[in-house]
């Protein structure tokens, strides 16, 4: 990502003295959306917030206030943009404190994605999650100072209500003007080192380590999978547990367990597997119809084919990578059958 103030350089507001900005409060005094044609904005026209588009003008216009900005990104199949908009952006009360007190930007994200990119990342900088509707708070020369996503109209769900945080982040521009500064600073410094490629440290066997015992407690010994439902084993957290479990490291737990995860677990007879399958077949599907419990049985017929375990096991190490050397990480056969060797081997290949 570029330099923050090299994208938004180009709409900083004019010198003083240029006539562009002689009346704001013209600008300022009604909903400019109906100007626009992006279909998310122009969803917003009727809102009895005083919507402002992003562009120099509106920049200009906060500075000559002095007012802070707040900025409210979305995009017209945004959920959440619809509730926050239907909850606050359409009761009045709340509509004319941010009137009072802030000059309202409204982007579409699909518009301006790199103004939600510049955004994003300070949300993430300072440490929330990010998403949409992306709602900041800026200086009127539309520097970021603190953020969030969806607010509900009043308290609940551990979130502060948006009039609450209206009133908060007003004050805090006003009387604090201090602390502001100092987290437009540190998080301007912080996008400009995002905007400059650096190389990474190497990971070391340490952290790697940490991953893999946390990786170790989320794994299912008994059913298998990873975590809760649905439990598809992710390979971004199967491959650092799986280099972990090589001899070098202090980690040797990872193989068996991811084995388990991903690969039915070692029976000793083909009975012993059939009727494991069986079971999670039953528990995942429910109790079958004759004709039904025919057609499964024969796709697992088929499924049990040296031939065709050997192509499933080919296609799970093509597609794995290093994990597909887990059709080998079992101790003994799949289930006693010596042509099971073939499979292993596949999918060492």
């Amino acid at each position: 990502m570029p330099p923050f103030q090299s994208k938004v350089g180009s709409l900083t507001p004019p010198a003083a003295g240029s006539n562009a900005f002689t009346s704001p409060g013209v600008i300022m005094d009604r909903n400019r959306l109906g100007e626009e044609t992006s279909p998310y904005l122009l969803q917003h026209k009727d809102n009895p917030v005083h919507w402002q588009p992003w562009g120099a003008e509106t920049l200009g216009a906060a500075k000559a206030e002095d007012k802070p900005i707040l900025l409210s990104i979305g995009y017209a199949a945004c959920h959440w943009c619809h509730v926050m908009a239907h909850e606050s952006f359409e009761d009045p009360q709340i509509a004319a404190r941010m009137n009072e007190l802030f000059v309202n930007i409204k982007v579409d994200r699909e518009e301006r994605p790199d103004l939600d990119a510049i955004y994003q990342h300070a949300l993430a900088l300072l440490g929330e999650q990010g998403g949409w509707p992306l709602t900041m708070f800026l200086t009127p020369d539309g520097k970021p100072f603190w953020g969030g996503t969806y607010f509900p109209p009043e308290q609940r769900w551990g979130r502060p209500g948006f009039p609450q945080v209206l009133e908060a982040m007003s004050g805090a521009y006003a009387r604090d003007r201090d602390k502001v500064e100092k987290n437009v600073v540190a998080l301007h410094e912080a996008l400009q080192r995002l905007g400059r490629p650096e190389r990474g440290g190497a990971i070391g066997r340490e952290l790697l380590d940490k991953v893999a015992e946390r990786l170790l407690r989320e794994t299912d010994q008994l059913h298998g999978g990873i975590g809760t439902a649905p439990k598809f084993p992710p390979l971004v957290s199967v491959r650092p547990a799986w280099a972990t479990s090589v001899p070098s490291t202090s980690q040797p737990r990872c193989k068996p367990a991811i084995a388990t995860s991903i690969l039915p677990r070692p029976t000793a007879t083909r009975r012993a597997w059939g009727e494991r399958r069986e079971r999670m077949e039953t528990k995942l599907l429910g109790p079958l119809t004759g004709a039904q419990a025919s057609i499964v049985g024969g796709q697992v017929g088929n499924r049990r084919s040296g031939g065709a375990r050997a192509a499933d096991a080919t296609l799970a190490a093509a597609a794995l990578g290093p994990v597909g050397l887990l059709a080998g990480a079992a101790e003994g056969d799949l289930d006693g059958d010596p042509a099971d060797d073939d499979v292993h081997d596949a999918a060492r290949r």
